[in-house]
């Protein structure tokens, strides 16, 4: 759809990124909270009006953080990921604005994905469970030393190892 993707060096300082962003007409950004709040730090204040979306996960996002990445970011919509690289790799995001990360929530999963949540001993949550997904996106198994594939239980569902809880809507 004519998009085009930048890579820079990850040996190349953080330091270049906030005038290529500004030189390439960047748009889109995404990483870790990390990522943003060193990049905020080289940033000096400096304000982006052109991007329009940041997606991050893999860790909480603080509201001071997300406070600062909007105000250098006013256009952007802010998306919190929640993935795995066996769902090849996202399964599903949700708006900051929403409550995402600040009430724990990262959304409902996407539509490919069919899932439940099994009763797990000694979860620290009485609603929690383990995730267990299934869907055309999601890995086969893993390979084992006889090169056959495991992981997928009866019904084809990835036992993963998070924890998670639905509210009513299923997020």
């Amino acid at each position: 759809s004519g998009a085009t993707c930048h890579l820079y060096d990850p040996a190349a300082p953080l330091t270049i990124l906030p005038a290529a962003i500004a030189r390439d007409h960047i748009t889109v950004l995404q990483g870790p909270p990390t990522f943003f709040r060193v990049f905020l730090g080289y940033a000096e204040d400096g304000e982006f009006p052109n991007v329009r979306l940041l997606t991050t996960g893999g860790e909480a996002l603080s509201p001071d953080l997300a406070e600062a990445m909007g105000r250098a970011f006013p256009s952007a919509r802010l998306l919190f990921i929640y993935g795995m690289t066996e769902a090849g790799p996202r399964i599903s995001h949700e708006e900051y604005s929403m409550g995402s990360s600040r009430d724990g929530c990262v959304g409902k999963p996407y539509g490919h994905f069919e899932l439940r949540v099994e009763r797990f001993e000694g979860s620290p949550h009485p609603d929690a469970g383990r995730l267990c997904l299934r869907g055309p996106s999601m890995l086969l198994g893993y390979i084992g030393p006889d090169g056959l594939c495991s992981g997928l239980d009866d019904e084809g569902f990835h036992r993963t190892h998070d924890l998670v809880s639905l509210d009513e809507a299923g997020r």
